[in-house]
């Protein structure tokens, strides 16, 4: 996925050693302090990799979190389903956000002149739009005309992303050694209500 490629790419460029193809199926720890993960070393016993603090940025449904039994609360059920890609070739200044009834599009610039676009449905409709992806995602992006002519002049560059299970919550992001970011502590519903937006960052 192009995130991955961005955020593996600058731990790279900041000094950080990157092991790919690497999980992490328990944690070290030190009484209820977590202290670093077990490596496993072929045809020798496993090698522990110690750490100030092992961080969690392994998405909703984190394995770190999981593991640390980090408790959730505000929990919302889902009520949406989404699909995305990028796209190249759009004409794009800045995200632009069009709520409409059971829709929600987002289209944003990314990195190498890319364009993300995300497309939201009830959650109710997610195995309809599972059956056929790409029919149900360009007839949402067909509901904005002028996104659509933009996008339909680009070319999609990756297979289509998406889930059903999108509740909301928040997680008890820290503890003794270890610390949650992104959407493993926190992942917002999306919200269908209010008219076109367009961020322009500032410069």
């Amino acid at each position: 996925m192009i995130l991955d490629k961005i955020l593996l790419n600058a731990a790279v460029d900041a000094g950080v050693e990157v092991r790919e193809r690497f999980s992490v199926e328990e944690l070290v720890t030190d009484g209820d302090r977590v202290t670093g993960i077990p490596r496993p070393v072929s045809g020798r016993r496993p090698v522990q990799e110690e750490a100030r603090i092992v961080i969690g940025a392994d998405g909703v449904r984190s394995a770190i979190a999981r593991m640390v039994d980090a408790p959730a609360y505000n929990e919302q059920p889902a009520t949406s389903c989404a699909y995305y890609s990028y796209w190249s070739n759009v004409s794009i200044q800045a995200a632009e956000l069009y709520p409409r009834p059971e829709r929600m599009l987002i289209a944003a610039p990314t990195n190498d002149g890319l364009t993300l676009l995300i497309s939201y449905w009830p959650q109710t409709a997610f195995d309809q739009v599972r059956a056929d992806i790409e029919g149900e995602f360009m007839q949402a992006l067909d509901i904005v005309p002028s996104l659509a002519e933009r996008f339909r002049a680009g070319s999609r560059v990756e297979k289509f992303q998406g889930s059903g299970d999108l509740r909301g919550f928040f997680r008890r992001p820290f503890g003794p050694g270890w610390a949650l970011v992104g959407d493993a502590g926190y992942h917002k519903e999306s919200d269908y209500r209010g008219g076109d937006h367009r961020f322009v960052p500032r410069r």
